[in-house]
């Protein structure tokens, strides 16, 4: 398998598409070092630290694909079901953002399920892909995780990366303001990419 397209990380379950966030910004949230990236950002429980969090969801994440591979027939009812319980068990999500956020479809179309929204996930099997909607872009642009590979293969490492990207606190304050941590990530790449002279990429 080949390695991820994102510079300073060298797994291959990890690929960016587009402009959806910078390299640079990607490496950095992966390794928890981007802003609202404190334990308390991640709402952890006083006493217990984020890779006590991190543990336990993964073994959730693990017995949860276990039982979709233990089901002899695929359909999208079963990894609909799968996939609730992966955000909402795993990665503590409410069931309203996931349903308004996260889009199942096994053909991996990139449709989304809202049309007021910003950001949404599309999901099937092997991978889900967080998207940023843009009138602007002739592509789609994500940054993907392939769920499948980090699971089956046991990749706590990699786990790690995807939850500290996705877990359902990237959501806080988007019901109020309408902009989320990853609005404040995308931010600030621009901010960086304009410091270093990179140029200032749109929206």
């Amino acid at each position: 398998m080949r390695r991820t397209n994102i510079k300073g990380l060298s797994f291959d379950t990890i690929k960016l598409e587009g402009s959806v966030f910078t390299a640079e910004i990607v490496e950095k949230a992966a390794f928890g070092a981007a802003p609202k990236q404190e334990d308390i950002d991640y709402h952890v429980p006083r006493g217990l630290r984020l890779l006590d969090e991190i543990g336990r969801s993964f073994k959730i994440a693990r017995a949860l694909w276990e039982n979709l591979e233990e089901e002899k027939k695929e359909d999208i009812i079963k990894l609909n079901r799968f996939y609730k319980e992966f955000f909402t068990d795993a990665l503590s999500w409410s069931s309203d953002h996931f349903e308004k956020f996260v889009n199942i479809n096994p053909a991996g179309s990139t449709s989304g399920r809202c049309g007021d929204i910003t950001w949404y996930i599309d999901c099937n099997k092997e991978h889900l892909r967080l998207i940023r909607k843009s009138t602007s872009l002739a592509r789609p642009s994500y940054l993907e995780f392939n769920i499948q590979t980090i699971l089956k293969e046991n990749r706590f490492s990699e786990y790690q990366m995807m939850y500290r990207i996705m877990h359902g606190s990237r959501i806080d304050g988007f019901d109020l303001t309408g902009e989320c941590i990853w609005d404040i990530w995308k931010k600030q790449a621009k901010t960086m990419a304009c410091v270093f002279g990179k140029g200032c990429e749109k929206a």
